[in-house]
């Protein structure tokens, strides 16, 4: 299963971020520019589904993934 492979690489790859940000070793900045890609992966995935299935999505930002 690629999506559950894939959820689970953005999940660490944002925990990463996240802990590294939190801890001072990389600026606001810096981290908004490491989660770009990440972000616009799971929002492009989380609008697939929610055309799948006729609902509407609300897209991941980088405050509320640094939460």
């Amino acid at each position: 299963m690629p999506d559950i492979e894939e959820a689970v690489r953005n999940r660490t790859e944002i925990a990463d971020i996240k802990r590294r940000y939190s801890l001072g070793i990389i600026s606001r900045e810096q981290a908004k520019l490491e989660a770009e890609p990440i972000i616009k992966r799971i929002n492009n995935t989380g609008q697939q589904i929610a055309k799948k299935h006729k609902v509407k999505y609300y897209p991941v930002d980088f405050i509320n993934l640094m939460r």
